[in-house]
């Protein structure tokens, strides 16, 4: 581009080739572009480069270049300005500026299409209604920037054996009703009518000013019009980023016809193809050179498109010469995981701000970029994070979520336990708030079903007094209110969302319930970068909520989160300027001193490649749609410019969510060709390694303690006889035998495992609902209530569950199972009831055992009588039975039972001889009958006696996790004994306690 075409008059011959300018990999892009804009401006009045528009590729492009002008010197600035600015521009001719739809038409588009789903809900749940929506929106501003109707898709001719297309068509045809008939056209179609209007008027009236577009490889079909458009401007110039001036010509033809659009450099080749240029041939924009040209040739020979991938073998030995100087700036971290990953990353950046350099992290992968936040950190370096976190992942949006989770009649205690200890939640009285939730939580976990309630905690609330009984009732007041289940306008929801998370910031009353008056969101909750982003968000709905019509609560949590997901928080305060935090599309127009390559690893960077939900690729190709590869072509070139820098570290994580991780396929070829350049190549990949070994030490000596703390042994603790325990159950004597630490723990030290916030459907409660069933039944049959018959015993069974399970999906399927064995339990049950007639159930008692004044206790599940007047002691197992192994060794529960039915022990039964003792399991349908025969019962106290005697002995001591029946059972004493420091191959170490 001469001189002239931005500073002065003349007129460049349009028939000549477009004005179209390259920077090469290695640059930083927006130095560079800035260095030739002010190089063709030299000698032209200040007011020159005022008359300057420049179109930038992207919003952070934009800011970079306006960030690096008013860093000085002193200059009036040209007007920078993005391509969708061109939507509302009433300079270009045939535009009118419109107020864009927005979210308006995408809750109008969920609610038709939740009408659809509410119509056939085999298609999806109503609750996917509002991403589905914004999916569609997705695809129609995908058709609009391809400058294709809607119409096209009806018309396609599919030949579809699973009837999917059938399926896309019903929310197509929601999709043309809204956007295409009638619709107000949104802003990708307005751009790209702006474009096609700018094109057809500069044509023959061509801007008297300068106009560049700098950045943008023309990815989009709208902005590669746009491109061609200001490339033949007498006075207009496209600036194309990282081209690679190191392939040769003979290969760019190899990039044509969509064959290689994975390669990095396909959107270059694209768009110059389009515009009738080779790459090869294009003009430098300014002088600066290339950070590291050995790497540039060494990378881009690495990421050859596959076809020409045997170039290798020819141009590979060319570069034995510089692959020293080409790795001298290069160093490899391959981590054992993600958190080692971030560690040795946050060590290399440090060291490089330390030596007063500056430093960024490049990476898709965000779990990544928030270790490395959180570990520069913990050195007071807060990095510029471009990344970001998602809204909902924000301390304001978790609080918000929570929120919502107790906007209802009634909500689980999880969630609601996780609200009260929230750091926004009561924030100006935290101490004292903390003390009451904590009590309050004590209740919960003893006495709380699977659900909360208002009245809950209005209950708990009086039976305390003086300030935990005010901030009880003031919480329960705060919850009351809550709508029943079913639709209401989207503005009630928001309404009564912020006027309860208000209050509960502030611990104030909420007038008339929530849903009384209008919220405002304003308050402590919405201060900060993420919580004006999330009252903006707020607002926009509340603007736009008619649109929705009524939703339920779980339309608009799912509308909520979608909406929170897909936006970004940055950080609130002034970052450092020498520590960055980078995705791929900033590194296309920054650079820095070190530029670490975080996260290389396939499904991360590049990502995966998400299938279309709605066109396949074969209709995407009818369409003219481009191809889903495209997406990694733009990773690739992102990775290329990047690896260009003058320092650079590729990193990686070699396992990753407990599996081993896959290399990304540039890494790879780097590694390979590097590798297979013979010894020259292997010791540059081993220094490179060793560089990165370098920071892993380091940062594992961070972690590494000062003072090496021995191993725990195996504890076996023995208390003075006075404290060991007096009195324990028939099944905790099976815990004496198998984990004795376990009866140390509980009643010597008194400790009892917490039991969770909320009951959980675990064998525990299946037990007791089963015993619970049978017990009810054997009374109803003996009393002449009930037939014994599986219809009767299924009809109790599903009486008896809904009374004591209140999890539907868990009890539907306990009744199933139940159902399955009826036949055989009724069988059994009937058996039973022939031999004998049931004289107790559930029914308690104790014996005394030896002469230490030891007390046995017992609750025998079931005791009958037969017509001998013998006892028949029955256990029930909702699981397998124990094994005649097992019952053998270890579990005695039922020979105990027995010992002490025969002395009269069970209140209510006198004593008598015993004749049978069974297992009976209802899960697995099996029997285990135990002998009854001469002086067994007498032995089993014997033995009993003995063990208890030998714990009565001081220097007896309770080992850890004894005879554990499986090497994975859990004991709940497992933290406390220290499991994990010791294996049960270690010898126990007793220890005397005084």
């Amino acid at each position: 581009m001469p001189t002239a075409c931005c500073g002065g008059g003349a007129v460049r011959d349009t028939q000549a080739q477009p004005n179209i300018y390259s920077v090469p990999v290695g640059c930083d892009f927006t130095v560079a572009f800035l260095d030739g804009l002010r190089d063709r401006f030299q000698g032209e009045p200040p007011e020159a480069m005022a008359r300057v528009e420049i179109f930038a590729g992207s919003q952070n492009g934009a800011s970079r270049i306006r960030e690096i002008l008013e860093s000085g010197p002193a200059a009036l600035l040209p007007r920078i300005r993005l391509l969708d600015d061109l939507a509302d521009d009433p300079l270009v001719p045939g535009v009118t500026p419109k107020r864009d739809p927005g979210l308006e038409r995408t809750l109008a588009l969920r609610r038709l299409v939740a009408a659809l789903l509410e119509r056939e809900p085999d298609l999806a749940p109503v609750s996917a209604a509002f991403e589905l929506a914004a999916s569609l929106e997705g695809l129609v501003a995908e058709f609009h920037d391809e400058g294709i109707g809607l119409e096209r898709v009806l018309d396609l001719e599919v030949e579809d054996q699973s009837g999917h297309w059938q399926r896309s068509l019903k929310f197509l045809r929601i999709l043309y009703s809204v956007f295409e008939a009638g619709g107000q056209p949104d802003r990708r179609s307005r751009v790209r009518a702006a474009v096609e209007a700018l094109d057809g008027h500069w044509r023959s009236q061509p801007p008297g000013h300068p106009v560049i577009v700098a950045g943008s490889t023309g990815t989009s079909r709208s902005m590669m019009l746009f491109m061609r458009a200001v490339a033949s401007l007498p006075r207009g110039a496209v600036v194309l980023p990282g081209v690679d001036a190191e392939m040769p010509a003979d290969v760019w033809p190899s990039l044509h016809d969509g064959e290689c659009d994975e390669h990095p450099q396909a959107a270059v080749h694209r768009f110059c193809a389009a515009a009738g240029v080779s790459a090869l041939d294009l003009p430098p924009w300014s002088g600066l050179e290339p950070a590291c040209p050995a790497r540039n040739r060494l990378v881009s020979l690495a990421l050859r498109p596959a076809p020409v991938t045997d170039r290798w073998m020819s141009e590979g030995p060319g570069l034995l010469t510089e692959i020293a100087a080409a790795a001298a700036g290069m160093s490899l971290i391959l981590a054992p995981g993600v958190r080692e990953e971030a560690n040795a990353v946050a060590v290399a950046m440090r060291e490089a701000i330390e030596t007063g350099s500056r430093a960024a992290l490049v990476t898709q992968d965000r779990e990544l970029a928030r270790r490395v936040d959180a570990a520069l950190r913990r050195w007071s370096i807060e990095p510029d994070n471009r990344i970001g976190e998602p809204l909902q992942q924000t301390p304001a949006g978790v609080f918000l979520r929570l929120v919502l989770d107790v906007l209802q009649p009634q909500f689980a205690p999880q969630a609601f336990v996780a609200l009260l200890k929230h750091p926004l939640t009561n924030s100006a009285n935290r101490k004292q708030h903390l003390r009451h939730t904590a009590s309050l939580e004590r209740h919960l976990r003893a006495e709380c079903g699977p659900a909360v309630d208002s009245g809950l905690v209005q209950n708990w609330a009086h039976g305390r007094d003086g300030e935990r009984a005010a901030w009880g009732a003031r919480l329960a007041e705060l919850l009351a209110g809550a709508p029943e289940p079913g639709g209401r306008p989207l503005a009630d929801w928001l309404r009564g969302h912020v006027r309860l998370a208000n209050a509960l910031v502030a611990w104030q009353g909420v007038e008339s319930g929530p849903f009384a008056s209008d919220a405002e969101v304003s308050g402590p909750l919405w201060e900060g970068m993420a919580g004006s982003d999330l009252g903006r968000m707020f607002d926009d709905l509340a603007a736009h909520a008619a649109a929705a019509g009524e939703v339920d609560i779980r339309d608009y949590r799912a509308m909520l989160r979608s909406l929170m997901q897909t936006s970004r928080a940055y950080g609130q305060t002034t970052p450092r300027p020498d520590a960055a935090i980078w995705g791929g599309h900033q590194a296309r127009v920054r650079s820095t001193d070190l530029v670490v390559i975080g996260g290389l690893n396939e499904g991360t960077w590049p990502g995966s490649l998400t299938p279309d939900a709605w066109l396949n690729r074969a209709m995407r190709r009818r369409l003219g749609l481009g191809p889903p590869e495209r997406r990694h072509g733009l990773a690739a070139h992102d990775f290329q410019q990047a690896a260009g820098s003058a320092k650079v570290v590729l990193s990686r994580s070699l396992r990753r969510d407990d599996a081993p991780a896959v290399e990304s396929r540039w890494l790879t070829r780097i590694l390979n060709l590097m590798r297979g350049l013979g010894a020259e190549g292997g010791e540059a990949v081993d220094s490179m390694t060793a560089r990165g070994d370098r920071w892993l030490d380091l940062a594992r000596s961070l972690e590494r303690p000062k003072e090496t703390v021995a191993r725990a042994g195996r504890p076996a603790p023995a208390p003075p006889p006075a404290s060991r325990p007096e009195r324990l159950s028939v099944t905790q004597i099976r815990t004496l035998i198998r984990d004795p630490y376990a009866i140390y723990a509980r009643h010597v030290l008194k400790l009892r495992r917490l039991d969770p916030v909320g009951r959980e459907p675990d064998a525990l409660a299946r037990g007791i609902a089963i015993h619970g069933i049978l017990e009810r039944f054997v009374a109803e049959i003996a009393a002449g209530r009930a037939a014994p018959s599986a219809e009767s015993f299924l009809a109790l069974a599903e009486a008896e569950l809904l009374s004591r399970v209140p999890w539907p999906m868990v009890r539907r399927f306990w009744l199933a199972r139940l159902r399955r064995a009826a036949d055989w339990i009724v069988e059994g049950e009937s058996e039973r009831s022939r031999a004998g007639t049931s004289v107790g159930a559930e029914c308690g008692g104790s014996l005394s055992v030896g002469t230490g004044g030891f007390t046995l206790t017992a609750r025998a599940d079931r005791i009958d009588r037969d017509d001998a007047g013998r006892l028949l002691i029955y256990d029930y197992k909702s699981g397998k039975p124990p094994t005649a192994k097992v019952i053998k060794s270890f579990d005695k529960q039922l020979q105990l039972e027995a010992a002490m039915a025969a002395r009269g022990g069970f209140e209510g039964i006198p004593a008598a001889p015993v004749g049978r003792l069974q297992y009976i399991g209802l899960g697995s349908e099996k029997i285990e009958d135990i002998r009854v025969g001469d002086g067994l019962f007498s032995d089993v106290l014997q033995e009993l006696e003995a063990l208890l005697a030998a714990y009565s002995d001081p220097r007896q001591g309770y080992c850890a996790r004894a005879r554990m029946q499986r090497t994975g059972d859990v004991s709940d004493y497992d933290q406390l004994s220290r499991f994990g420091e010791w294996d049960v191959t270690d010898a126990p170490e007793r220890r005397i306690l005084s």
